[in-house]
């Protein structure tokens, strides 16, 4: 997508699975970024609810991927 950014100051968020508490995670993972020297961290969500979530801990919506492995994504970065 036109929007990512692979630069090596920003961390790209793979995957998250499991029951979690996405904002204990979130504190947790940004505290970690930011002592590894990340600028940013960026996912491409493809659950609404988690990206919601995402959006309300400061995530800014950067292009919705219509075709992201066979389903709509979110791409969605946060500056640390």
């Amino acid at each position: 997508n036109d929007a990512f950014d692979d630069s090596d100051t920003t961390l790209y968020i793979e995957s998250v699975a499991g029951t979690i508490d996405p904002f204990q995670t979130l504190r947790a993972l940004k505290e970690n970024a930011k002592k590894e020297g990340y600028a940013k961290i960026a996912v491409h969500g493809v659950n609404e609810r988690l990206n919601r979530a995402l959006a309300r801990a400061g995530f800014e919506l950067k292009e919705v991927v219509h075709d992201w492995l066979g389903t709509s994504a979110a791409y969605m970065e946060m500056e640390l």
